[in-house]
């Protein structure tokens, strides 16, 4: 896979692995925008971030157990809509990258392939949520 050439060094990080099958990500709006796929870095690239690598991946779960997690753990995460997909090993990598609302919470870093995933994205339907 090719990386866009603001990825530092070693990033995606080599624990990343290629993963086939469902992802969610939290959007501002229903039906989600290219807003919605834009990095931490790619919003404000001049930051000092902790960790400049995860700062270019997108912020995804691959279980509804994560997303209740998520939304029970960080309050501005309950007004947020869910989108999901379907991505195959060719859509990017993920790394585990357990966080303070998620011990399943999910790093997601898109090859320069991939130059819209805001369209393999639709709303998701949480009444899903409920049975978990």
């Amino acid at each position: 896979m090719n990386w866009p050439l603001h990825y530092p060094e070693q990033c995606p990080p080599t624990d990343a692995y290629r993963y086939q099958g469902r992802i969610f990500r939290f959007t501002n709006r229903t039906h989600a925008s290219v807003k919605d796929f834009t990095s931490h870095y790619e919003r404000k690239p001049n930051e000092n971030w902790e960790d400049p690598c995860q700062a270019r991946g997108l912020s995804v779960v691959n279980c509804l157990v994560g997303l209740k997690e998520m939304r029970k753990s960080v309050p501005a995460l309950r007004r947020k809509k869910v989108c999901e997909a379907v991505i195959s090993k060719d859509e990017g990598v993920i790394a585990d990258t357990p966080s303070n609302s998620s011990k399943r919470h999910k790093t997601w870093w898109l090859p320069t392939s991939l130059e819209n995933p805001v369209e393999m994205f639709f709303s998701f339907d949480e009444s899903e949520l409920s049975d978990v």
